[in-house]
């Protein structure tokens, strides 16, 4: 069975291409047919950056086969489209901790 990386980076908005208004930061894993786990993580704030976002820090990297997806039909297919194209970006963005509208007491 073919092995993948998956590289899990908590990151911020860059300023640039995603805003810190509209973004408060996000959770983003990168899958990745590379198997050296140095090389995996430098692939991954790679891919980070290219998407408009600052590495805050690498949360998790781990070697894993599709076994590890059976119960997560996302998660499969993440693999199996890494499996195609090498590498493969999911982003789980959230908003702003705060807005203009919140109240501070």
């Amino acid at each position: 069975m073919k092995e993948i990386f998956v590289v899990q980076v908590e990151a911020a908005p860059d300023g640039v291409q995603q805003s810190p208004d509209e973004f408060g930061g996000a959770y983003i894993n990168v899958y990745t047919t590379e198997l050296n786990i140095r090389n995996a993580i430098d692939i991954a704030e790679r891919e980070v950056v290219d998407a408009g976002w600052r590495t805050e820090r690498v949360v998790s990297a781990a070697l894993n086969t599709a076994d590890d997806f059976s119960d997560e039909d996302s998660g499969l297919q993440y693999y199996e489209q890494a499996l195609l194209d090498g590498v493969v970006v999911v982003v789980h963005a959230f908003p702003p901790q705060h807005t203009e509208s919140d109240a501070f007491h």
